[in-house]
């Protein structure tokens, strides 16, 4: 009985193995390199942004730089951060797990989503506050 469960279990395997392309493997390490500099980034953006915060005129804290004046992008910006935050470390919990493949994809979707939201908030925030301060400098106002 050993031996016909062990030749059950490596025919299991060679059926698992025949059905794992080069190219889900080129694509799934794609996704893991990512989602783990995905991770790492919202991780650090929000440990600098824990660093960075300094209290406004109406209660809210907001880096003093970068978000300066807009404290609901602000909130935005770090609403992203945290979602883009969890779908990322989901995705490393269940990318292993083939019964959950439908919703790593959904995480790793969200993530990335999140993130460039998060890094277009941010953009644009530099961007006004660039504008911002090239117009007090030519006397615009």
């Amino acid at each position: 009985m050993d031996f016909e469960r062990k030749k059950m279990v490596s025919k299991v395997e060679e059926i698992d193995a025949s059905c794992v392309s080069p190219e889900f493997d080129l694509i799934h390490g794609i996704q893991t390199r990512l989602v783990k500099a995905t991770l790492i980034l919202s991780l650090s953006t929000a440990l600098v942004l824990l660093s960075l915060h300094q209290p406004s005129g109406d209660g809210k804290t907001v880096p003093p730089l970068i978000f300066q004046g807009f404290p609901s992008a602000f909130d935005a910006f770090v609403i992203c951060i945290i979602f883009s935050f969890t779908g990322s470390f989901s995705w490393l919990l269940m990318a292993n797990n083939p019964k959950l493949a439908r919703f790593c994809r959904c995480y790793f979707i969200v993530s990335m989503l999140f993130m460039t939201s998060a890094l277009s908030m941010l953009a644009s925030a530099l961007f006004l506050q660039n504008f911002r301060l090239a117009s007090r400098l030519s006397g615009w106002y």
